[in-house]
């Protein structure tokens, strides 16, 4: 049993009960909804799974499926717009996610990844179909292949997990999912992360020089997966920091696995760019507790820089940086603590600042 935390694992048996050897893969699907109380919410559910490049995928005889593109580096999103087809990914990591943006609500699959040639002919080992008339987003998970005598049987073993985030991510690990990589400012002494977590527990962190030994620890703080993990820490370094390692443990202080390493010599050139020239379609009205959605179209990746205020000129919300892939990105914004009124959400990027009014009733 596994307690205190949204882990089931699931392990498929497929026993050969013919009178000679076959070869066979074993499939898991999973048709998720794309709906929110029967409303039609396409844009806020996605299927997320790590790839080197696009070159990676390969379309189906069905056709292409609905909206995808690379939105982090070595991140692939999948959204449904109605339209038949399916895609075949080779992807680069054992584990996929389907994830409700607007209530922030990530399911992960998470299994051993084989050699892509061990897998059925034309398969590949994450698959995502969608269908014009039905609304939902097929997720789906292909096992290697085995060669099966008379009699015996194959075993292909998933982990399955919950947490509360957001996309788009960077990562999924044993431990959760990493939204926001740990990020340290020099300026304000501050470590920063976004985190959804898969065991109820404490997260902690440890400063590391650079051959990995421990030169201080620090934090203690309390999670669990119906929460996400923002954090907004004062820290000292010690003196020859080059890594800080964020662990997690489970109620019983059992070491869970890693989250996220930051190595401090290293210096991300995400922080470096701005998306140039991009368009931006906002959600302007809303009803209270809701989020906010945007739609960004950018022709190449970087950052933009989104701050909400009052009407009044009063920062309300601090600004978030977010990373854009090129094409079509999206993105939801909690908006659970504004109260009805209008307010003005202001998109800044490289070349260019939008301004939009909201509504919350």
């Amino acid at each position: 049993a596994y307690c205190n935390t949204t882990r089931i694992k699931v392990t498929t048996v497929l026993i050969n009960d013919s009178d000679h050897e076959q070869s066979w893969g074993i499939w898991d699907n999973t048709q998720s909804s794309v709906e929110h109380a029967n409303d039609n919410d396409f844009s806020n559910f996605s299927i997320y799974f790590p790839l080197k490049n696009e070159n990676d995928i390969t379309i189906g005889s069905l056709g292409n499926v609905s909206s995808r593109s690379m939105v982090l580096p070595g991140i692939y999103q999948v959204k449904y717009t109605q339209k038949q087809g399916k895609i075949f990914a080779n992807v680069s990591g054992g584990w996929s996610l389907f994830v409700d943006e607007r209530d922030e609500q990530a399911y992960a699959k998470m299994f051993d990844l084989k050699p892509v040639g061990d897998y059925p002919a034309g398969e590949k080992p994450v698959e995502v179909y969608t269908d014009a008339s039905v609304n939902y987003l097929e997720w789906e998970i292909i096992g290697p292949s085995a060669a099966i005598a008379s009699g015996d049987s194959s075993i292909f073993t998933e982990n399955w997990y919950a947490a509360r985030i957001s996309g788009p991510v960077y990562n999924t690990v044993a431990a959760g999912i990493v939204k926001t990589k740990l990020a340290y400012n020099a300026q304000t002494g501050t470590l920063t992360g976004e985190y959804g977590i898969f065991y109820s527990g404490k997260v902690k962190w440890n400063y590391l020089d650079d051959n990995f030994s421990e030169l201080g620890a620090g934090g203690n703080k309390t999670v669990n997966p119906s929460e996400k993990l923002v954090l907004d820490e004062s820290v000292t370094l010690p003196a020859q920091t080059r890594y800080v390692k964020l662990s997690a443990y489970d109620v019983h202080d059992n070491p869970v696995g890693d989250l996220d390493t930051l190595d401090l010599n290293k210096t991300s050139s995400i922080s470096e760019t701005s998306a140039p020239n991009l368009f931006v379609e906002v959600s302007r009205q809303l009803e209270h507790g809701t989020n906010i959605g945007l739609t960004f179209e950018t022709p190449e990746p970087g950052n933009v820089t989104v701050a909400l205020y009052s009407i009044s000129g009063g920062l309300v919300m601090s600004p978030e940086k977010i990373w854009l892939g090129s094409g079509t990105s999206y993105k939801s914004i909690s908006a659970d603590n504004l109260n009805a009124g209008v307010y003005l959400l202001k998109v800044m990027a490289r070349d260019s600042s939008q301004a939009f009014k909201l509504v919350v009733k």
